[in-house]
Formats: C-alpha cells, structure tokens, sequence
C-alpha cells in the first residue's frame, strides 16, 4: 500500500530517471521547451516542499543548465553539493561549467582545480563525461557522421585528457589542446594516427560506420602524407673532379 506521498516520490524518482536520461549539455535545448518546462515545474515543487532527492537535484540541474539559465544552475548545485554531501552533483557542476567554458573560449583550469582540491574528492579522483559528436571536422572540411559517435572523455590529476571510442585511445597534456577544444583535439590525433601509420584496419572499420565509406576515404586521402618522388639520377650528366 503507498500513502500519496509515496505515491508522489515514486513517479518523481521515476520522473528525474527519465529527465536525466534525455538532458545533456548543448548549446541548445536537448529536449523540447514543453518537456523542460514540465520538469523545471515538478522538479521546483519538490525541492521547495522539502522533498526533492539527490537525483531530483541532479535533474533540475540539467533543466537550468538547458533553460540556459547559468545563475540557477550554479546556485541550486552549490546549495545542496554539501547538504548531499554528493559526489554526483559535483560532478554535474563542475562538467557544467567545464562545458560553458569550453564554448566561450575561457580557460577552465580553475575549474578543474575546483575539482582536485574539493574535499569530496579527496583521493583526486579524474573528472570523467561523454562527448556527443554529429560530425568530425578534417583539416578544413566538416563531415557530418551518419551515426552518432560518443566518445569517453576523462582528466588526470596530472592534467592528461584520455579521448576513447572503440579502438581509437588518445592521450595528450591538457595544456596542449588548443583553445581546449576536444573535438579538434580528437580529429588532430586521429590524424597524428594516420601519419604515423598507426590507424589499424580495426580503427579505420570503427570509423568508417560513423562516417560512412566515401566521407572517411575523403579524409584518408587528404591526412594521408604524401611520398615525395625522388629527383631523377642525373649522375651521368656530371663529371667528379677529383
């Protein structure tokens, strides 16, 4: 038997499931407005009649984040970080404002230094996330990918970022990316990859399902490094003075 405010904790619980299952960091909305507003509603409910969890916090979270509304975002995880004494929502803030950065052209370093040295992460745990790609740019085209490609990305306490899809594992310095771009940094290595004659039959098969055959050959052509035909022996024509 469930009293009505079981009943109401159940369908939220089941209601930030499904929110955090559909909302992810964008330029845009990842979602439609009705649906966001539908949760913004619910999720604010609970939280001000004291009944909002953890993983409700998490969600309207992610709504602020997709109303683009930064101050709420940033206040209602800083509030209750503590009060949950939760790993999960400092990880919601601090990859929030890691994306924000990123997509403003600001450096992000006292973030994840924010990170490091929180005392929720004593062990300095990596910050970890996924990184959503619709396409890849090569050199100077942008190819958009018939499938969508995540790619696990991860930060060292050492300041070192693991890129990982399938086959393809890169690692590079943080400071080394440019601007901190990780989409430019992944296709950089992808092409490193190639020159170095490192890209396996098994990684060019894993790429090409996301870019389909004719796009990834595309590429293949233009990062491929080019032989330079050696000059013709004209040895003949001179004479050794000795």
């Amino acid at each position: 038997m469930m009293t009505p405010h079981s009943i109401a904790t159940a369908k939220a619980v089941k209601l930030s499931d499904e929110a955090l299952g559909r909302l992810y960091y964008s330029n845009e909305p990842s979602v439609d407005n009705f649906s966001l507003l539908r949760y913004k509603k619910t999720f604010e409910s609970l939280l001000s009649n004291g009944t909002a969890d953890e993983q409700d916090v998490a969600a309207l979270g992610m709504v602020y984040y997709n109303l683009n509304d930064r101050n709420s975002f940033e206040k209602l995880l800083l509030e209750h970080i503590d009060r949950f004494n939760s790993i999960p929502l400092l990880i919601t803030y601090v990859i929030g404002k890691l994306n924000k950065r990123w997509r403003s052209s600001e450096s992000s370093e006292d973030i994840l230094s924010y990170w490091f040295n929180h005392h929720l992460n004593a062990k300095q745990l990596p910050i970890e996330f996924v990184l959503h790609f619709d396409s890849l740019p090569f050199l100077r085209d942008l190819y958009t990918l018939k499938n969508h490609l995540l790619v696990m990305a991860s930060i060292s306490k050492d300041y070192v970022v693991t890129l990982t899809a399938g086959p393809l594992k890169y690692e590079t310095p943080y400071e080394l990316i440019p601007g901190e771009n990780m989409t430019y940094q992944f296709t950089k290595d992808i092409g490193i990859d190639i020159a170095n004659k490192t890209f396996t039959k098994e990684k060019k098969e894993f790429l090409e399902y996301y870019m389909g055959t004719d796009a990834l050959n595309s590429a293949l052509m233009h990062l491929t490094p080019k032989r330079v035909s050696s000059l013709p022996d004209r040895s003949e024509y001179f004479t050794a003075n000795i």
